[in-house]
């Protein structure tokens, strides 16, 4: 686990200002920015490791192993994303909007949005130590020296895939998480009752 957070301090976001960012425009650009990219590398890493499978595997067995830990990779994360877009942002883009006035409501959104928040953590979790296995795989992403150009280009891609993984998980783990937490803490002290 000390090797997983030290991997997610390599990507800091403090430059960009992300905790200065309000909630609705900080999960348009966790959407438009990682999701899509997510969306667009998964079909050309899959493919590229299965032909280095075909082309190496017989000296180069990891790479099978490389393969079927990125398709879980590919699954986990399509359903994570399908969550987050279904679940999580739906409640804080609700939070930040205060729709949840009544107390009831607060209370409601209170243990769902915990709920959610925990499940998000656990996942993003396994998929940091996921990505830190295809690491050691894979020789920190570094082609052998006998590899072709595929080689060193799926290695780069992948090593590029965990760099935006860390930098997403980062985002919503430290700053999108605390935040609407803290949100959602402020409207349950402006609408419980004085004592």
């Amino acid at each position: 686990m000390k090797e997983i957070e030290a991997k997610q301090q390599l990507y800091p976001t403090k430059i960009f200002g992300f905790g200065s960012w309000p909630l609705d425009l900080l999960m348009q650009y966790i959407k438009d920015k990682h999701h899509k990219y997510i969306v667009e590398r998964i079909p050309i890493i899959q493919q590229y490791l299965k032909k280095l499978g075909e082309l190496y595997g017989t000296t180069n067995p990891e790479l099978f192993d490389i393969l079927e830990l990125f398709t879980q990779t590919a699954i986990e994360l399509t359903l994570h994303m399908q969550k987050e877009k279904s679940l999580l942002f739906p409640q804080l883009k609700a939070l930040s909007q205060n729709k949840y006035s009544q107390p009831n409501s607060i209370d409601t959104i209170e243990a769902n949005l915990d709920h959610v928040i925990h499940m998000m953590w656990q996942e993003h979790r396994v998929e940091m130590e996921r990505f830190h296995r295809i690491g050691r795989l894979s020789g920190n992403f570094k082609a052998p020296d006998h590899g072709c150009s595929l080689y060193r280009i799926t290695y780069s891609l992948l090593k590029e895939f965990e760099e935006d993984l860390m930098e997403h998980i980062h985002l919503e783990n430290n700053i999108l998480f605390p935040k609407g937490q803290l949100l959602e803490k402020e409207l349950i002290s402006q609408n419980s009752p004085l004592d």
